[in-house]
C-alpha cells in the first residue's frame, strides 16, 4: 500500500504530540508504531515495528572482519578476548504494550493457501471493507459536486442584492483604488454523481501489473456496482481464505443499475 506525504506528515506530527506528553524531545519506537497504527492501520503499524525491529545478519563473506559477540564480551577474528563497556548511561523503562491487533497466525504450514484454493472461485467482498469503500466513493462525490461549484462561482460588483455573500478577497483587493464591494453568485448544480471513475495507478506498462479484472454488483440499496482492475487475488494471503489485493482503477455507479460485466 503506498503512503502519501499527508499521512507521512501526519504520522511525524502524531508521534511528535506523544513524545511531548511523556516531556521527551524525540519520539521512541512506541510512539512512532502507535502513529502508524492509527494514522493508517495495524498492518502498517507491524511494517513500522518489524523494519525498525530487523537486526541483519553477520557478514560471511570474509569481506570485513567479524567479532563475535557473547554474554561474556566480544572475541575478535583471533579469538582474543575483548570485554565491552557501556559509554553511555541507558535506563530501562518500564514494558510498554502496542496496542497492535494480532495477526492470525496459521496452525499449521500451507492451511490458509489449501482454503484459498478450495473456495478461490467464490470470491466475495469482506463487509468492513465494504463500509470503507463506500465511504470513500461518497466523499469523493461530494467532493467534485464542490469542486465543480467553486468554478462557477462568478464575482459581480455589489448592486442591490449580497446574492451568496461577500467576496472578501476580491473586495480587499479592489477596495483601495474603486472603493466597491463585490458579491459572489453560486449557480447552482441540478443533479448527482452517479457514475465515478478512480484510477490510482494506470496499467500502460508492457507487462500487465493489474492482470485480475472483475464486475461486482451491489448486494443491497447501499452499495454500488463496481469494476475494477488489481493484482491477482491469492498472491498475498492475510488469513483463512483471505487475499490482499492492489487495485490500479475501479469504476463505481450509485445507485446500483445492475450493470453488465465490463
Amino acid at each position: 500500500e503506498f503512503i502519501d506525504l499527508h499521512k507521512l506528515k501526519t504520522i511525524f506530527q502524531y508521534s511528535r504530540n506523544l513524545s511531548l506528553t511523556e516531556h521527551r524531545l524525540l519520539p521512541n519506537l512506541t510512539h512512532l508504531v502507535i502513529a502508524s497504527k492509527n494514522v493508517v492501520d495495524d498492518d502498517y503499524g507491524y511494517s513500522v515495528l518489524k523494519k525498525a525491529t530487523k537486526y541483519p545478519y553477520n557478514d560471511e563473506s570474509d569481506k570485513y572482519e567479524t567479532m563475535k559477540l557473547s554474554r561474556e564480551g566480544g572475541y575478535d577474528p583471533n579469538g582474543r578476548y575483548i570485554k565491552l563497556r557501556r559509554r553511555h548511561s541507558y535506563e530501562y523503562g518500564k514494558e510498554r504494550d502496542i496496542p497492535l491487533t494480532k495477526r492470525p497466525k496459521e496452525k499449521r504450514e500451507g492451511e490458509w493457501r489449501e482454503e484459498w484454493e478450495e473456495n478461490q472461485n467464490n470470491t466475495l467482498s469482506w463487509p468492513p471493507e465494504d463500509i470503507i469503500e463506500e465511504d470513500y466513493f461518497a466523499f469523493i462525490r461530494k467532493k467534485a459536486i464542490k469542486n465543480l461549484k467553486n468554478q462557477r462561482i462568478k464575482i459581480e460588483e455589489f448592486k442591490s442584492s449580497l446574492m451568496d455573500g461577500i467576496a472578501i478577497k476580491e473586495t480587499i483587493r479592489n477596495w483601495a483604488f474603486k472603493k466597491k464591494i463585490y458579491v459572489r453568485n453560486e449557480q447552482q448544480i441540478q443533479g448527482k454523481i452517479d457514475t465515478l471513475i478512480v484510477i490510482f495507478d494506470e496499467d500502460d506498462g508492457k507487462v500487465e501489473k493489474y492482470p485480475y479484472k472483475i464486475t461486482w454488483w451491489a448486494e443491497h440499496d447501499r452499495e454500488s456496482d463496481m469494476a475494477f482492475y488489481a493484482t491477482n487475488p491469492g498472491e498475498y494471503l492475510i488469513g483463512p481464505g483471505i487475499s490482499h489485493v492492489e487495485i490500479g482503477g475501479l469504476l463505481s455507479i450509485f445507485p446500483p443499475i445492475t450493470m453488465e460485466q465490463v
